[in-house]
């Protein structure tokens, strides 16, 4: 009797872009700003404006739930070699199922800087630096197909698991370009 494996689950980062993080934030602050007009200055009370009120405030806070704690995901099952990229969100995962054809490519961890510029009406400008890690299929025109990208410790951790696992099942080379990351980064804690 074959065991089937345990599918490799890497959750990498906020599922949508930074700047929704702020519209979120003005959703709620919105809300709280209805809700607060609604009890203390609206003298004449009718339910259409309550109910209205109400549902304001409850869309609001939902959406801005869903922005600030939904992530980006990446499974892969090495039984039926079928990946997927998807939207997580409190154990929920939505994402279509896709068959891994690697082909003549090559598995490589790499990283890359990625700089982004802020400007704040021409008043501030900011540049942040941030380093992605990423599994990626490389193809022998070097061209490439970035499977799965993260930042943080632990998906790191996972990514180079899965490009060894990979590697096994595919019979495909398996380039670590970011060769002793995790001691580095265990050392440092």
């Amino acid at each position: 009797m074959n065991k089937s494996n345990k599918n490799i689950e890497i959750i990498t980062g906020d599922f949508f872009p930074s700047w929704t993080f702020a519209l979120a934030f003005v959703l709620v602050i919105g809300a709280v700003v209805a809700v607060g007009y609604q009890m203390l200055f609206s003298y004449v009370q009718v339910f259409t404006e309550q109910l209205i009120t109400f549902l304001f405030a409850a869309f609001s806070i939902v959406v801005s739930a869903v922005i600030w704690f939904s992530k980006k995901f990446f499974e892969f099952n090495p039984d039926a070699k079928h990946y997927r990229n998807g939207f997580y969100l409190f154990g929920f995962k939505l994402g279509k199922w896709q068959s891994l054809e690697i082909g003549k490519a090559y598995i490589a961890f790499q990283r890359y800087t990625e700089n982004i510029h802020f400007t704040y009406g021409g008043l501030y400008n900011k540049s942040v630096d941030d380093t992605i890690f990423e599994i990626r299929l490389v193809y022998p025109d070097l061209s490439f197909k970035t499977l799965v990208s993260g930042r943080d410790f632990k998906s790191v951790a996972m990514m180079i698991q899965l490009g060894k696992i990979l590697s096994l099942i595919y019979k495909v080379e398996f380039n670590d370009y970011v060769k002793g990351i995790i001691r580095k980064e265990i050392r440092k804690k």
